[in-house]
């Protein structure tokens, strides 16, 4: 049995991808260890940036029809 704390989640791939290249040019400028070098740590390091909050809070009054105008004009 899956508690809060160790549910698992679907996750997009490229989200994943994206991540494990940030982490990596963090790794490659010496800003985190080998040791840090886990997604985990990169979803820790995401929940400390100010932006995301705003972009919680974006998420949380956006219709879904300008959800998706926006993510298509975002990959333009």
């Amino acid at each position: 049995m899956a508690t809060n704390k160790t549910r698992i989640q679907r996750i997009p791939v490229e989200f994943i991808d994206d991540m494990e290249k940030a982490l990596g040019l963090r790794f490659k400028n010496n800003l985190i260890s080998r040791k840090d070098l886990k997604f985990s740590e990169g979803l820790r390091l995401v929940r400390r940036i100010p932006e995301w909050d705003l972009t919680l809070n974006k998420l949380a009054t956006l219709p879904k029809k300008e959800d998706i105008k926006y993510v298509k004009y975002k990959k333009r």
